[in-house]
Order: C-alpha cells, then structure tokens, then sequence
C-alpha cells in the first residue's frame, strides 16, 4: 500500500465548548489504502444540545455518534460513554471534520494527506518518488525522452554552438545525478533499458563538453550523497567543481572550506511525519569570498553574484542551473574572480551572456528534468516577474528587507535595477 504524510490543522477555537480528538489517521507517515479511509475520532459538547459529526466533502451529511468511548467518559467524567465515530470516507488530500450542534457547523479540524514522494531503499537511504519527473519510471528506463524533446535540445545545442562561434567563452554542460545513480545497490528498482541520461548523452556528447560524473561521485559515494537528500554534497559539490575546471582545461583552486558534521533534515526526510534526520558533512562558507548579490528570489529567478579579488583568474564564470548550481558556485569562487549563478535550469539569458561577458559559462541540470528540453529565449525578467505578483504583501517586505543585506558592487547593479523596475511595476 502507498505512504502518506498526515498533518492536521485545529480549526476552532477553545470558546466552542467542544473537547474532541482523532485517533485515525494520525499525525505521522503511514500506509493507507489507495481509495478509502477509516476515520475515528470522538468529540463531545458542554451543550445539551445531541451532537452529530459532519464533513466537509459531504457537509449537508449529518453522522451520530456510533462508537463507546469509556477511555473519554472516565477522563472527563462524562454522562454517556458514545461519543465515538467510526467510519469509512473517501481517501481525499484534504478534508475538513467538524460537529454540528443544533442547526450549526462548527468546524474542528483540517486533514491532509500527502502522498509520500519518498522510495525508501536499503540501508535508510530515501529517493525520490511519486514526482512530476517520474523518475523511477526514468531510472527503470521505462520512460523515455520523447522525439519533440530530443529535436528541442537538438536546436538548444545548435544555438549555444551558434553563439561560441563567434565569442571566445568556452561551454560545457554538467549533469547533477539522481542519487539512485550513485548508489544502485541501495535503490530497490532495477535498470532494465536505456535511461534518459543515456539517450541525451549518446546524442549530444558531440555538441558540447557534457560531464556526467556518476563515476566521480560513485567512487566516493556516502561522501558525495547522503541518505535524506537528493542533493550532491559540499565535498560532491568540490569534486565536481573540479572536474568542470579540467573538462575547460583551467587549474582548478580549492575554496579551501573547513568541513563540519551538521545534525540535519534532507529534501526526502522532512516528508516524513516524524522527520528522518542524519549527520552529515557541510562546508563551513562564512569565510566565502564575497556575496557581494542575492536577489531573494526564491529557487527559480534567484540570482547570486560572488566576487573574490584575491581569486586564481580574473574571469567571470557565469552559471545557469538548477539546486544543486549554488554548492558549485561556491566552490568555483576561488577559481574565478567573479561568479554569477541564474537558477534557471539549463535555459539561458543571452541578455545576462552579454552583460557578463563570461570567459566560460556552465549548465549544471539535474539529470531528472532531461525529459523536457529547455524553452528558446529564456528571460530571467519574465521568471521574476512571475514570482513577484505571486508574492503576498509580507513576502515582498521580507524580500525588500533581505535585499538590504547585499553589499552590491557596481557590477551587480544590473540584477539590482531589473529587480527594482519589476518591484515597481507589480508592487508600486
């Protein structure tokens, strides 16, 4: 049976007069059948008005009380013992349970149920599941990369090789493995055909420097991924910088970050009710060079801009990416006098190419989205521009009061006036 994470939301407030509790679902992660749920709860008024349990996918249906409760009577002393419910519902993401006393509906709690998009493997190792990418359907290689999105990245190849011809940046295109790449003894599906990673690789490693560094990374595994995360590492991060710099033929130096064990929660333990946590190494960043830019723009649309004069070349790298782009940015800082990551995926703003004027520009993707091929004349604007008239009020102050921490250099002034004119236009 599939896995679900419940959590509850108390709707009323103590002033109802009503003491109730649900004993199922409770509020952890467990397994439940596909299209049914057997709810129990109990509830009971001060008023001697009879009381009958409703919900909210059906709330013109009123259900007595239909379970004995001696537990509750002893504890509050009550008059009646049956103040229990018992019932099969439909298995729904979220549903409302409440009483009705009287003619009214008082509303008690909110149910959620999300379905977990966690594969648990061997060895309390987690990987994703259940996701838009369908990525255990990628990995068995039962899902493919269709012909539209192989012409797309074919015609995305041939606009970045269009551009290098005449600029002297140089390109390379580096893949962020899913984590059951690294560790397939740990991953409870098997590879049984060609996997997207393949097919983009054998069609387009002659189009470009493309890294895939699953033997890399395999050859340190626990150190380069941990168990509750989808992410590379800090030290991933450091041998993957690493290998970008020989693929582009410059010497690599180290950032030289102090490494610390963290107590932490990864993107896959935190979806479990309680969350699964772990210890892992972090590299300690506070003596980065300088973050000189952030514009808040959370995930997609962010912009960072590190500068580090004391750097081995006096370039700029520019990176778009995805997640796993930052960790690289970081560790490339002391390579590179000026590092500029876009979290844009493996799209491209060409109008950020010419205000960079990069020696090198890098594409860090996670290896899951290689089932869409990016979109042709990507605008950073137009991403941003979409999470701002998303934002609510108190959003746009947090994100106005964070911009306030950047020391900003004359270089940055670019992201700081495109983000300025955006904010006056969805926030006046």
């Amino acid at each position: 049976m599939p896995k679900y994470t419940v959590r509850t939301h108390e709707l009323a407030s103590e002033q109802t007069g009503i003491q109730y509790a649900i004993d199922f679902p409770r509020v952890e992660t467990l397994e439940l059948a596909d299209d049914f749920l057997s709810f129990r709860a109990w509830a009971f008024s001060a008023a001697p008005d009879p009381l009958c349990f409703v919900f909210s996918f059906d709330d013109q249906m009123r259900y007595v009380p239909n379970t004995e409760r001696p537990d509750v009577k002893s504890f509050y002393d009550l008059y009646s013992d049956l103040c229990g419910i018992h019932l099969v519902i439909p298995l729904l993401e979220t549903f409302s349970f409440g009483v009705s006393v009287g003619e009214r509906i008082i509303w008690l709690a909110q149910v959620e149920l999300t379905k977990l998009q966690v594969l648990e493997g061997s060895h309390q190792y987690l990987f994703l599941d259940n996701d838009d990418n369908q990525s255990v359907d990628q990995y068995s290689g039962k899902l493919k990369i269709d012909t539209e999105n192989m012409y797309a990245w074919s015609q995305y190849f041939h606009d970045i090789n269009a551009w290098v011809a005449s600029h002297p940046a140089k390109f390379i295109f580096c893949l962020a493995p899913a984590k059951e790449f690294i560790f397939p003894e740990y991953y409870p599906v098997q590879r049984l055909s060609i996997t997207p990673v393949d097919q983009f690789i054998s069609a387009f490693d002659g189009e470009a420097i493309i890294i895939n560094p699953i033997e890399l990374l395999g050859s340190q595994k626990n150190l380069t991924y941990t168990q509750s995360d989808t992410h590379w590492t800090d030290f991933g991060a450091q041998l993957v910088a690493a290998s970008i710099c020989r693929e582009l033929q410059l010497e690599f130096r180290p950032a030289n970050f102090d490494y610390r064990i963290e107590h932490f929660t990864g993107d896959l333990g935190i979806k479990f009710n309680p969350q699964r946590t772990e210890y892992g190494l972090f590299a300690d960043t506070t003596s980065l060079a300088s973050l000189t830019y952030d514009n808040c723009i959370p995930v997609r649309g962010n912009v960072l801009c590190i500068s580090n004069p004391l750097a081995a070349r006096n370039e700029t790298c520019l990176i778009f990416g995805s997640s796993s782009a930052e960790s690289i940015a970081k560790q490339l800082s002391n390579t590179f006098t000026r590092v500029v990551r876009v979290f844009s995926g493996a799209e491209i703003d060409y109008e950020i190419v010419a205000q960079e004027q990069p020696t090198c520009i890098v594409i860090l993707f996670s290896s899951r989205f290689l089932i869409r091929a990016p979109s042709a004349n990507f605008s950073i604007a137009s991403e941003i521009l979409r999470k701002l008239e998303e934002m609510s009020a108190q959003e746009i102050a947090e994100l106005k009061s964070g911009l306030l921490a950047s020391t900003k250099t004359q270089a940055d002034n670019y992201y700081a006036a495109l983000l300025s004119n955006l904010l006056a236009m969805t926030h006046p």
